[in-house]
């Protein structure tokens, strides 16, 4: 008969201490919770051409209360570039209904921190309800086409060059239009001063679809040339292609 009375009692304890908690019943679900919700558990990113797909489960604070956990009215979703000084440019939040959400007019190459918040109408203010997870978007590799090492590789084709920050620029290419095979790239940057050119660094990047390197430590907003070559180990060299640009 004590036994049965302490159980009794232990029942009553646990019954007590959900009491407060207002279970809400949504038609086709488990019901959930009102509680301020924690963040969103096992936030995913899969970067892909110029956007980034997140991924994630709903909070699991809650569950002792309701099957559902606490209650999410909708999940907002943040995205900031992150630059190279430190700063963030904030863009507005998307909210999402679902586990779920793919963001697009990304730029390929920037890394971005991704933010989800579970959002509650019932608690507008909770605290410590956000995940976060860094992706970079990034284009898709290009299938490398045929090539023969018996005809000396021409020239890169289609080089481009912008200012990377402060003192750098990034240059790249796309692979040679012709047959021959290219086993990597050098590149040589010359400065610029009054229409004559002097010396010379070295730079070698291994690729067979073309590419693109960053190049640091040159004189902010002075003026280089900017040299790629196609270079085979067989004939001992290739064609090559230059272009003109400006250092950040």
């Amino acid at each position: 008969m004590r036994r049965g009375l302490l159980l009794a009692a232990l029942l009553l304890g646990a019954a007590a201490a959900i009491a407060g908690q207002e279970i809400v019943l949504n038609r086709g679900s488990a019901g959930c919770a009102q509680l301020p919700p924690g963040p969103p558990e096992n936030l995913r990113a899969k970067p892909g051409d110029g956007e980034v797909t997140l991924t994630w489960d709903r909070p699991r604070n809650g569950e002792q209360a309701a099957p559902g956990g606490a209650c999410v009215t909708t999940y907002e979703v943040m995205a900031v570039p992150l630059g190279r000084s430190g700063r963030s440019l904030g863009m507005a939040p998307i909210r999402s209904p679902d586990y779920k959400q793919s963001i697009s007019s990304l730029e390929n190459g920037q890394p971005y921190r991704f933010t989800v918040r579970a959002f509650s109408a019932s608690f507008p203010n909770a605290q410590n309800n956000e995940a976060s997870v860094e992706a970079t978007p990034q284009p898709p590799r290009p299938t490398p086409s045929l090539c023969t090492r018996w005809v000396r590789p021409e020239a890169p084709t289609n080089l481009r060059v912008t200012p990377a920050g402060r003192g750098a620029v990034k240059l790249c290419w796309d692979q040679p239009s012709g047959p021959g095979c290219a086993d990597e790239y050098r590149v040589s940057v010359t400065p610029l001063a009054q229409g004559r050119s002097f010396g010379s660094n070295m730079l070698m990047l291994q690729s067979q679809v073309g590419g693109c390197v960053n190049i640091d430590s040159l004189v902010s907003r002075s003026w280089y040339h900017l040299t790629v070559q196609s270079w085979s180990t067989l004939w001992n060299g290739g064609d090559s292609a230059s272009i003109t640009g400006r250092a950040g």
